[in-house]
């Protein structure tokens, strides 16, 4: 590492030019009448977005277990109150061990990859043992591969495929009299299962099933068992076109004497509904999440659904909480409000089986968990306001975290314009507001990266290159390439210690939603991320990148690497092919293009000249070749330049900049004094703001 003073010759090429909710799909540009909305249904676990292989509930009032059909709602169980629930879909799974060793089955579970393992009790002669499932899984094929894999991964040949297939032992009025023969039947060793169905006459029965194999001949081999042992007993194949429960016995933690019922339902158009009467539901696979109204869970598309539904304007008061937050001014979550009213109800039904997600590819909405008064008095303020076009049908209101400044123009998302979206600038940096400064320092091995500025003191002292030195003053702290705290995608590359000293560079604003600076990227990190995304592939390797187009407000809208245009669906996309980055309104600083002027007047252009930098470090008289050096320029301007390309995006704003700024609405309301009326108007152009049919 050296640091070098030159001349004008260098070019920075670093002028500046960063949560939201909706994910951008290509708009078709069409307006839908507005239509009343009493309860709307929430995907919180599906297919399209994301699900897991089961939903445990608890609610503090106890829950109502039961099916839904057209002709209403049967309640079939009842849970005492905290007492935690599990359900999954009766399909294929992998029984990977059957073993008294409680230790050995939590070890075994915990090593099945994307949490799909479940722990089963039973008994065997008066003795508990634990059987390891993974799955579940729609076919045999699938079950198949995923049991190579297992296999593979757990050093273990002997994992069975189970299924849903069962012999129906017996049917009974009385819960006991069915538990009393699946104590028989496992004082053998045969698992057996209590089943909720029910009768012809649509009254609840309690039945013995045994089986939950993968195909026929297993079935048969249970048959022959059974008989010996039982010889009484009328084994019938079970014809899983009714709703049914099978009911296991699993352990909901690392406690062997805790178990829970999970439940397993036939994924044959079977909808579960459960209720609480006198509290919110809590999903533990949502983050612990608790939510309003009523759980549905089916199967859609062979994977388990999670529907919350709830009444529509209560939804109000979770999206809103979420989207913007309690402290916010009361006229922007009023404009909020509006905004996400008229969004889920333009939708329709969009998943099929439930209106919205509960992402921030529609609206990020966590339940009842973030609900505040201030929020709630918001939405009730504006109930059933919605947002009209010019023709009377409601408008899709784009709206994001932070324009950075300026707001987007439609030409610059997609190519079909949008009547009542245009570019206007938006008072974004609020978002700045109490965020803490960050030193770019060296450390004394060369590593360049950044620190807070709480963690460092300044001193009187300058290095050889005029630079200062600052001081550090807690142990332990961490060094990351970029000014900001992620440990995912920005983990720290060093840690220093108080009384360190640090060459400092310069001092940047934390990254935030208005103004912000990624890591480094190198050539083949973001070449891979590019190909990924793009309908084209860069082959070789990536040796430039350059923005060739941009729009109206400054947004990408193309980019050549090694000379070739990168070629994506719509503009927006190149936020993910640049590795999800926060907005289209960036710069790219690629730290291997530069230019020098020598003392001669003649200039070297790199990496395009075949000529090597050297540098003269301070107090020798050797040169040396370096991978990595820091440049100023005349005007004081500081650039980390490599030999090999890296790619720095440094941008403002935060999503994809139609419509209403999160942000912009905020300083507008706050500082400006717009209130809810002025805001919308102010981000959709001739747009009429009504009450919903």
């Amino acid at each position: 590492m050296s640091l070098i003073r030159t001349g004008k010759g260098i070019k920075l090429g670093l002028v500046f030019v960063m949560f939201f909710s909706m994910i951008l799909f290509q708009f078709s540009g069409k307006t839908y009448a507005a239509k009343s909305l009493e309860d709307i249904r929430v995907a919180l676990m599906i297919q399209s977005l994301h699900t897991k292989s089961s939903a445990t509930l608890v609610a503090n009032g106890g829950l109502e277990i039961g099916i839904r059909e057209s002709s209403g709602i049967k309640k079939w169980v009842s849970e005492d109150g905290s007492e935690k629930t599990k359900v999954s879909l009766d399909q294929y799974m992998l029984k990977i061990i059957e073993t008294s060793d409680f230790n050995q089955a939590t070890s075994l579970s915990e090593k099945v990859e994307g949490s799909s393992a479940f722990i089963f009790k039973s008994n065997r002669d008066g003795k508990p043992m634990y059987q390891v499932y993974a799955g579940t899984y729609a076919s045999i094929s699938e079950a198949k591969n995923i049991k190579s894999s297992l296999e593979k991964s757990l050093n273990q040949s002997d994992i069975v495929i189970t299924g849903p297939n069962y012999l129906s032992a017996a049917s009974y009025d009385s819960k006991k009299d069915a538990e009393n023969l699946i104590s028989d039947l496992s004082g053998v060793g045969i698992d057996s299962y209590l089943v909720y169905q029910e009768n012809n006459k649509g009254d609840l029965m309690y039945s013995v099933w045994v089986g939950g194999v993968a195909n026929q001949s297993d079935l048969n081999d249970i048959r022959n068992k059974i008989t010996s042992s039982f010889p009484g007993l009328e084994l019938k194949s079970v014809e899983a076109d009714f709703p049914y429960l099978v009911v296991r016995n699993g352990l909901s933690s690392n406690d062997k004497s805790s178990t829970i019922p999970h439940y397993f339902l036939n994924v044959n158009g079977q909808k579960l509904w459960i209720s609480s009467d006198s509290s919110d539901i809590k999903i533990e696979e949502k983050y612990n999440r608790s939510y309003r109204g009523n759980i549905e869970i089916t199967q859609y598309k062979d994977r388990l659904a999670v529907i919350n539904e709830l009444p529509f304007e209560q939804y109000l008061y979770s999206v809103v909480s979420t989207e913007m937050g309690s402290e916010w001014p009361s006229e922007a979550l009023k404009a909020q409000a509006i905004a996400a009213r008229t969004y889920a109800l333009q939708l329709g039904m969009k998943y099929q089986i439930a209106h919205i997600s509960d992402t921030t590819f529609d609206q990020a909405y966590k339940g009842s968990t973030v609900e505040n008064a201030h929020v709630t008095n918001a939405v009730k303020d504006t109930e059933g306001m919605v947002l009209k076009g010019s023709n009377g049908d409601l408008i899709m209101p784009f709206y994001y975290s932070n324009a950075g400044g300026l707001t987007a123009a439609p030409s610059e998302i997609w190519d079909s314009p949008i009547d009542y979206v245009q570019s206007v600038p938006s008072p974004d940096d609020i978002a700045e507001e109490g965020l803490l400064l960050w030193d770019h320092v060296i450390l004394a091995n060369g590593t360049i990266g950044y620190i807070r500025t709480d963690f460092t003191s300044n001193t009187s002292k300058k290095n050889a290159g005029g630079f200062p030195i600052v001081k550090v003053t807690d142990n332990q702290i961490n060094v990351r390439q970029a000014p900001f705290v992620n440990n995912e995608i920005n983990a720290p590359i060093a840690k220093v210690r108080a009384g360190d000293q640090l060459i400092l560079l310069d001092q940047v604003i934390e990254s935030n939603s208005y103004r912000w600076i990624t890591k480094p990227y190198s050539a083949d990190e973001l070449l891979e991320s590019i190909n990924k995304t793009s309908n084209n592939v860069i082959t070789g390797e990536l040796e430039s990148l350059e923005i060739t187009d941009r729009g109206p407000s400054g947004r990408v809208l193309e980019i050549e690497a090694n000379g070739t245009v990168i070629e994506v669906s719509y503009p927006d996309r190149y936020r993910t092919a640049l590795n999800s980055i926060r907005s289209t309104r960036f710069e790219i600083d690629q730290t291997n293009n530069y230019t020098v002027l020598g003392a001669d007047g003649n200039t070297l252009e790199f990496p395009d000249s075949d000529e090597r930098l050297h540098v003269i470090d301070s107090g020798s008289t050797s040169e040396k070749a370096h991978s990595e050096f820091i440049v100023l320029n005349g005007e004081n301007h500081i650039r980390v330049l490599t030999e090999e390309p890296q790619f720095r995006i440094i941008g403002y704003g935060y999503g994809h900049g139609l419509g209403m700024s999160q942000w912009g609405a905020r300083q507008l309301a706050e500082f400006v004094g717009y209130d809810y009326k002025e805001i919308l108007k102010y981000y959709y152009k001739d747009v009429n703001i009504e009450k919903v049919d």
